[in-house]
């Protein structure tokens, strides 16, 4: 992860919900769902909140970290939505 992303929001795997990122942006905390993606074992998918649900501010800051956190994992990412 970029060091200005990791700074600015840190990302990690839920410890409650499975299959849920969390990241600590300065509004509060943005969870993304993540699935298997289509290319094998370490390809993930990383999900975007539906288009009809409000966003943050931080929000495309946080997906960016979110998909940088899955690459740094040594996952191949795919995204879901926009």
């Amino acid at each position: 992860m970029s060091p200005q992303a990791q700074a600015t929001i840190p990302v990690r795997f839920s410890s409650t919900v499975a299959r849920v990122l969390e990241c600590a942006a300065p509004g509060g905390t943005i969870q993304f769902t993540v699935d298997s993606g289509s290319s094998g074992d370490k390809s993930i998918c990383l999900e975007h909140h539906p288009r009809g649900c409000a966003r943050s501010a931080d929000y495309s800051v946080a997906f960016e970290a979110a998909r940088e956190y899955l690459a740094l994992c040594g996952y191949e990412v795919e995204v879901y939505g926009s």
